[in-house]
């Protein structure tokens, strides 16, 4: 039910796709495959450097602790409050030392963002050129190379824990609105500063950062933007995208419906891969992913999120 939350809570404003969801209405073809994506396989079982690579790098990303630093960050507006409605040689010192570690701690996790959508578009980039030397005159992604997926576990793992990454960033994001209060603090004090030189560099990039966490859901939307801007001025690989998006949706499924991992982990990884799919096409298609004609099978999707316990 959780998965389910985190795709409407994306669109409140569309309270129609749960009536979609409960009348049927989403596209659910007859031909909807059964497939297992062996999302538990050990990375390197698969014997694609290339693919052990990107996973490694993945790893290294999700399995950081800045997540759980970052669920942890704790605002300073009680100082930078005092400082502006009392200030004093005392206050402003104060103010500025319990911010600038903020201000440091959110450039580390804007940089994380940066390295997850890289990573993020290394793996798709991947799969598509996989499918195009290996699928020969069928390289174009169709419903039927969701099969293809299953050779390439490793890979459709690390989308689902970048997946799994994005949605508890957002959502960590989401309850820190005064996380952009520190930053605009920093913004406004460091450059009246005596020793502002030492602080330039992170002036010059607390731009792009307020401009990313200003978005209410700022690593989907990176997401989104990075994908767009490297494939939507070539429609015929923009269509593989969007496909690969659909299939990778469907396949993980399947994998939840038909074959449920004993370890509930996996299940878990499997779900916020099926959660994210669906939103990036929706934010990447101009007719979206809730319409009757969307090549995501959107009823089976959204049974199995809402059903999974």
């Amino acid at each position: 039910m959780f998965f389910l939350k985190f795709i409407l809570a994306k669109y409140s404003h569309k309270n129609w796709i749960y009536s979609v969801y409960i009348m049927g209405a989403c596209g659910s073809a007859p031909s909807y495959e059964d497939v297992f994506i062996d999302i538990e396989k050990p990375t390197g079982s698969s014997g694609n450097q290339t693919e052990i690579n990107l996973a490694n790098e993945t790893s290294k990303l999700v399995l950081s602790d800045i997540l759980d630093r970052f669920s942890n960050y704790q605002d300073v507006q009680a100082q930078t409050t005092a400082a502006i409605s009392n200030p004093s040689e005392t206050t402003n010192e104060n103010a500025w030392q319990a911010v600038l570690p903020n201000v440091e701690f959110q450039s580390e996790i804007y940089d994380f963002s940066k390295n997850i959508s890289a990573s993020f578009l290394n793996i798709i980039g991947f799969i598509l050129n996989e499918m195009s030397t290996k699928g020969g005159s069928n390289a174009k992604v169709s419903r039927s190379q969701c099969e293809f997926l299953e050779d390439y576990p490793v890979a459709l793992n690390s989308i689902c824990q970048i997946s799994q990454a994005i949605i508890k960033f957002d959502n960590i994001k989401m309850r820190l609105p005064k996380l952009l209060g520190d930053l605009s603090y920093f913004r406004r004090t460091a450059p009246r500063r005596p020793d502002f030189s030492n602080y330039d560099e992170m002036y010059a990039k607390s731009s792009d950062m307020t401009m990313f966490f200003a978005n209410a859901s700022p690593l989907l939307s990176r997401c989104v933007q990075e994908v767009s801007s490297k494939y939507s001025k070539d429609q015929e690989k923009f269509s593989s995208v969007l496909g690969l998006i659909a299939d990778i949706a469907d396949s993980l499924t399947a994998t939840v419906s038909y074959h449920k991992f004993a370890n509930d982990a996996a299940n878990v990884r499997c779900l916020s891969g099926v959660a994210f799919m669906i939103i990036l096409y929706d934010n990447l298609s101009t007719s979206g992913a809730f319409t009757a004609k969307s090549p995501i099978h959107l009823k089976e999707s959204l049974t199995t999120l809402k059903g999974y316990t």
